[in-house]
């Protein structure tokens, strides 16, 4: 069995993600964000039997309930990634490591009173798209010619600008299960 599915892939993967360290730098909001969803689609193209480009697109979901989150309900942040896999052996189990540049775009869900004596209502803070890092590790496990799963673990690293409000620095683990179809 070769060292992929097939030269050309597509996957779809959900997960978990976790805050490694508080988010920090937005005014309102200084804490631990907690424990989220994240998925994602990314398509691959091996170029030689133990590498492997990929682009894709990741959503990832922080919830915040604690005081040191000020009014911010959800953190959600959407991200490009590109960048390269190295597949460490070949075979139907391939353990492999990847890295790759990362640009988040990042959105707070503010509750609270717009105006003074108005209902509550939510409001939605975008910020500047944030350029950042990802390194990853996992192994993709071939249960048919042209299909795998993919466990993995990945670690990012991004600061998104608020204008007004300052830079959110991000830090967070995203383990998934991702499902890979060969073409």
């Amino acid at each position: 069995m070769s060292a992929q599915v097939s030269p050309l892939q597509v996957e779809v993967n959900v997960g978990a993600g976790v805050s490694v360290q508080e988010f920090a730098g937005v005014e309102g909001f200084e804490g631990e964000a907690g424990d989220g969803t994240t998925f994602g689609v990314h398509f691959a193209l091996t170029t030689r039997s133990s590498l492997t480009w990929y682009v894709g697109f990741s959503q990832h979901r922080f919830g915040c309930d604690g005081t040191p989150c000020g009014s911010v309900d959800d953190i959600v942040t959407t991200s490009w990634d590109i960048g390269a896999r190295v597949n460490l052996l070949s075979g139907p189990v391939i353990p492999w490591i990847r890295a790759g540049v990362v640009s988040h775009l990042a959105e707070l869900d503010f509750t609270g009173a717009v105006t003074e004596g108005s209902a509550p209502a939510t409001v939605r803070l975008e910020s500047d798209r944030g350029w950042g890092f990802e390194g990853g590790v996992g192994v993709m496990i071939t249960i048919a010619p042209r299909l795998a799963i993919n466990p993995g673990v990945r670690y990012s690293r991004v600061t998104t600008a608020f204008d007004g409000v300052g830079d959110l620095e991000m830090r967070f683990l995203s383990i998934d299960l991702g499902i890979v179809l060969g073409f």
